[in-house]
């Protein structure tokens, strides 16, 4: 049987394994825009983000803010 503080454990694990693949997602976002110019589209196909998030990222750059 698994406990309550086991479950709290795994949960905070895999919080912070999604919080980690977004950032690194992120990354991946800003070197394309950064480093090649990509438009939106063909960054969100190769980064397999949405196209969203990668405006989010574009503005990110352009006003200094990180994105949540």
């Amino acid at each position: 049987m698994i406990t309550f503080e086991e479950v709290l454990i795994e949960d905070a694990q895999m919080e912070g394994y999604l919080k980690g693949e977004k950032e690194a997602k992120e990354n991946v976002v800003r070197r394309l825009i950064i480093k090649h110019g990509f438009s939106n589209e063909q960054i969100a196909d190769y980064a397999d983000v949405s196209l969203s998030f990668v405006k989010k990222v574009r503005m990110s750059i352009k006003y200094g803010k990180a994105i949540n």
